[in-house]
């Protein structure tokens, strides 16, 4: 599965002063840019604040995402290979699914 991403790289955090905002501090530890407000939506605080803390989980859990679905094929590749008759599709697609909506396609 090629990747084609083009995310804001480094550490997505919560903001410390106001745990509704998402932002990456970059390579020097200074320069701080903003990912996701999730302040001011209409939902209870405690629903923006985990809001935000999905978010800022999202690049750590994408590229975690991407391993499982390697060892997944793997691991269908050999289980195959002893049971060719094995419904192997329901958990890789269920993955290729949500790596192609975090890739957009």
């Amino acid at each position: 599965m090629k990747n084609n991403m083009e995310y804001t790289k480094g550490e997505w955090k919560v903001n410390g002063f106001d745990k509704r905002l998402v932002q990456v501090d970059l390579y020097d530890g200074v320069n701080r840019f903003g990912i996701a407000d999730c302040s001011n939506t209409g939902l209870l605080p405690e629903q923006e604040i985990a809001n935000a803390q999905l978010i800022s989980a999202a690049p750590e859990m994408y590229e975690a995402l991407k391993v499982v679905y390697e060892l997944l094929k793997m691991q269908y590749s050999i289980v195959l290979g002893h049971y060719p008759n094995y419904d192997k599709y329901t958990e890789i697609e269920q993955v290729e699914k949500a790596l192609a909506k975090a890739e957009g396609r």
